[in-house]
Formats: structure tokens, sequence, C-alpha cells
């Protein structure tokens, strides 16, 4: 279904995972709403907090007015849902059940990871491939560069353990202390030749150094060698964040920008 919905769709099955990683799967199940046509499922939608997230095959010209009008009864209509700007059936359906667009608050990035520059890793640092011995430095990493601490180790071994999880794509740049400083997590979706970069971060006493740039840069070339077709990650909707400057340096460009749709 997410290949269907071209060019671009905010939710890739690497997406799906990486969102679910604090949730149980019985919590989750509870949050699902599944739309079958011949005991197919044509689409669904994940409700967490006061969003839904919805997926729907664009095959069936039907699915989506169906899913926007359950989402448009009282008792889901507090939720918010998500589209990209260029999507613009999918907007007009929003829009004609009452829904109102705020405020871009994602950017999408894409590039053909060929096209990647090459940026050289400083001297004393070293690019590895997450391993358990790493897990305590990693969550610590994290939680530095996001300044948060929702990620804990207890849920990075559930991140381990998703289906769409590889280990060899999840990268870390490790000082000469074998201390992470900068990380990289890599989902394939190997039908689309798709990967998604998410999340992105660097220890705060290490930015300004090339790390994030040079553990990027090589992740793009391995993943052209290993036959992906196109990199997507998302930043916030500020132009001017350093993130979305990293990311141009990189090579990515602004593709579109996803936008909350709220009731009116």
């Amino acid at each position: 279904m997410a290949i269907q919905q071209t060019p671009y769709v905010y939710a890739l099955p690497g997406d799906l995972d990486w969102w679910r990683r604090a949730i149980t799967d019985e919590l989750m199940m509870r949050q699902i709403t599944i739309w079958r046509k011949h005991n197919v499922i044509i689409g669904f939608g994940w409700e967490s907090d006061d969003q839904v997230d919805t997926i729907y095959d664009d095959c069936d010209p039907h699915i989506w007015p169906t899913m926007v009008a359950h989402y448009a009864t009282p008792a889901y209509r507090h939720l918010t849902l998500w589209s990209l700007r260029h999507q613009t059936q999918r907007n007009a359906t929003l829009a004609a059940h009452g829904y109102r667009a705020g405020h871009a608050e994602l950017r999408m990035h894409a590039m053909r990871p060929s096209d990647a520059p090459m940026h050289p890793i400083p001297d004393g640092f070293a690019i590895r491939s997450m391993d358990d011995a790493l897990i305590e430095s990693r969550v610590a990493c994290q939680r530095n560069a996001f300044q948060s601490t929702k990620m804990t180790p207890e849920i990075y071994q559930r991140v381990r353990k998703l289906p769409s999880y590889t280990a060899a794509w999840d990268r870390v740049i490790v000082n000469d202390e074998n201390c992470v400083v900068a990380f990289c997590t890599i989902w394939l979706d190997y039908p689309s030749r798709i990967a998604l970069f998410e999340p992105v971060g660097c220890h705060h006493a290490y930015h300004r150094r090339g790390l994030s740039r040079a553990l990027i840069c090589q992740s793009l070339h391995d993943l052209s060698a290993a036959g992906m077709h196109e990199a997507r990650v998302l930043s916030v909707s500020d132009p001017q964040a350093p993130a979305v400057h990293l990311y141009r340096r990189c090579g990515f460009q602004l593709v579109d920008e996803l936008v909350a749709w709220r009731a009116e």
C-alpha cells in the first residue's frame, strides 16, 4: 500500500516500526481499525494520543473517502489526520469532510543514494554497526542528542526486535573509547527499494566535527551498493534548523511537507 501511494507517502514500513517502539503489541492492536474488501486488507488507521495514521490501497477509489467519513464522525472527530501537500485528492477529501490544513509540521527530503558526496570520517572515530555491547552508550547518545529521556535500554531492545530492523543498518560512530557519539538507524524496504533514515543524531559535545555527515554519506554509498534506489529522511519544519542544512550537504532535496489536518 505504501508503494502505491506515489510518488511519496509519509509512512513507510520503517516509519511504522519506529513509531511502535514503545508500544506493546496488545495495545497497538487495540488502536488499529482495519478495512477489508473480499477479505483482503485495503486500509487501516492507527490511533495514538490525539492523532490517527492512515494507510490505504490507492487501487480502490472508494477506500479513502470511506476512511475519512469514519473518522469525521463525532467519536473520532477530535483526531488529527495527516497528509502530504502533493496528495491533492487526499487533501480534497479531507476538506470535503470539514477538515482544515494547518502549517507543515515536518519536511520530507529524498535523494538517490548513488548521488551522495564523499565525506571522510575524522581521525579518532570509526563507524560501527550496532551490537548488544553498544546499547547503553547508544541510548545515552540519543538522550543527549534530542535532549529527551524517552529512549531507554528496554525500548531500544524492543527496537532491535521489530520486523524491519536490521542490525547491519543500525549504525553509529564511536570515539577512541568506544563510546557512541553519533548514530543513524536505517530501515530498508526491499519491495520499493527505499531506505529511510530514522532517527539521526549526534551528541552535543561532538557537534560541528562532520560526524553525522560522514555517517550519512558512507551509509548512502553502502545503500547504493545494496541496490536501494532512494533514500528519505524527515526533518522539523523550520528551514533553518541544523538538521535541514545537514541533509542538504549530504545531497538530500526537499520533496514535500507533512501537514496536520484538524476538524473545523
